[in-house]
């Protein structure tokens, strides 16, 4: 086992990838960040099914590991085009103890392509997806990706292999209006999945933290869980309206 050190993470077209099995053990066991393999497996018949390395993570996850100190982008890094220099002496060294061998420039002096300033290499964070991925991160849940269901994110409470996510989470800046037809639409979505809906309320300006977030979340009238565990409609005004994750039983059958 290799040892400890902050774990590698490439930026390609604004996603986090993570190409080291260690370091993905260790973002689920010590960081509770959980990502999707999209690599491929050779070997295996079901290419669709299937996947491996690398693992990506969102840009909020990078951004928050970063804010950690735990993380480091090997992106910026190697910007100039240059590989690790011990990599590329062993190399040459291997190269050149072969008795036929011939000498030549592997590069010249200038990079043939350079990834310098290119858009894809750069890591942009929305801040209030971030104030809202910190927030959650700081109470506990585990969040992954939400496109599938038209939000920002899933929630779990657990690891995303042992339970399934009970809401969906759209970020918002405060103090601009929302299209109550979109929210309506997003409800739909939601509900029908058996998941909550709930809308990260950011306050605009810099300086984002856990304290500058709160949550309305939106449930069917009637519909999952019992009463007893929908959020009191009595909050005040501020006050944060995280659902409580449905029962062991609710889980299961969503």
């Amino acid at each position: 086992m290799k040892a400890k050190g902050k774990i590698q993470v490439d930026i390609l077209w604004g996603i986090g990838h993570i190409w080291d099995a260690e370091d993905v053990a260790r973002l689920k066991s010590e960081h509770n960040i959980h990502g999707w393999a999209v690599g491929s497996c050779p070997d295996n018949r079901q290419q669709n099914d299937v996947h491996g390395l690398p693992v990506q993570i969102q840009p909020e996850a990078v951004a928050y590991l970063l804010e950690k100190g735990v993380a480091e982008v090997r992106s910026e890094r190697g910007a100039a085009g240059e590989g690790p220099p011990e990599l590329d002496a062993d190399f040459l060294a291997q190269f050149k103890a072969r008795k036929d061998h011939v000498e030549f420039p592997l590069v010249g002096e200038r990079p043939v392509v350079s990834v310098a300033g290119h858009g894809g290499t750069r890591l942009e964070v929305e801040p209030k997806k971030l104030a809202a991925y910190r927030s959650l991160m700081a109470k506990g849940y585990t969040i992954t990706d939400g496109r599938k269901f038209g939000a920002n994110y899933l929630v779990y409470d657990g690891s995303p292999k042992e339970t399934h996510a009970f809401l969906t989470l759209r970020a918002a800046a405060r103090h601009k209006p929302l299209d109550p037809l979109k929210i309506i639409a997003a409800a739909r979505v939601a509900h029908g999945a058996r998941k909550f809906l709930t809308i990260a309320s950011c306050a605009e300006g810099e300086g984002f933290d856990e304290g500058d977030v709160r949550f309305l979340t939106f449930s069917p009238e009637g519909g999952f869980p019992k009463s007893e565990d929908v959020p009191s409609e009595d909050a005040d005004e501020g006050e944060e309206a995280m659902p409580p994750p449905p029962k062991a039983s609710a889980r299961a059958a969503a």
